[in-house]
């Protein structure tokens, strides 16, 4: 609630803060440090919580997730952590998703660009 964001990479900002995600190089959920950028990194979702199924190697985010997305789930609906509403949710968030993914998003910003044989080929308008 009464939360700083600060954004830096530098190591004297981040020893400071409370949580620090994305940065630092450094997973150790117990200092609240949440980073997937060292090279022997390999937690997924399964190695974490044994109880899942999901082998992915988890990103930042995933690790906050992973750690607190239930806690959050519970606290946004009303709900007791470890019921199967939370369960559920927690879980569908994971699962495969409900569509095939036909493109990747290198192939949709490739859509905005104007065709080779455009007669107007100004790509700064519109």
């Amino acid at each position: 609630q009464d939360a700083e964001v600060v954004r830096t990479r530098d190591p004297q900002r981040l020893a400071q803060c409370d949580v620090v995600v994305d940065v630092g190089g450094e997973y150790d959920p117990e200092r609240h440090r949440y980073d997937h950028h060292q090279r022997s990194f390999t937690e997924s979702m399964r190695s974490l919580r044994p109880d899942k199924p999901w082998s992915t190697k988890l990103s930042s985010a995933g690790l906050v997730y992973c750690h607190f997305g239930s806690q959050i789930l519970a606290e946004l609906l009303g709900q007791p952590e470890d019921g199967p509403v939370v369960t559920a949710l927690y879980d569908k968030a994971e699962g495969e998703p409900r569509y095939a993914l036909t493109s990747t998003l290198s192939a949709r910003v490739g859509h905005l660009n104007p065709r080779w044989n455009d007669p107007d080929q100004d790509t700064e308008v519109g």
